[in-house]
């Protein structure tokens, strides 16, 4: 089910975020995690077996037990042009 859709803006970069969960109790913890910032997420991730990299392009990435995706597709030039490096900080956060 999709959980959350939204539009992020970082140093003028632009990304278009979806989050699929599967369950509504699953997706009120992403909630909750999300309003806590990175911290909040990364804690959410740890609970959940950590994460990995479906795809670079959309960048899709899955929590370990399976309950959560979470695409995200560049929407600017800005975006475009340093999605190599935002697919790399994925991946190592996705260890």
């Amino acid at each position: 089910m999709k959980c959350l859709e939204s539009d992020y803006s970082y140093s003028g970069a632009k990304v278009h975020v979806v989050v699929y969960t599967s369950s509504e109790d699953i997706c009120r913890e992403v909630k909750d995690a999300e309003s806590r910032g990175v911290a909040g997420v990364m804690e959410f991730l740890e609970r959940h077996g950590g994460c990995y990299v479906k795809s670079e392009k959309p960048l899709v990435a899955e929590s370990g037990d399976g309950s959560v995706s979470v695409e995200i597709k560049p929407m600017n030039f800005i975006a475009r042009t340093f999605w190599a490096s935002a697919v790399e900080k994925a991946r190592e956060v996705c260890r």
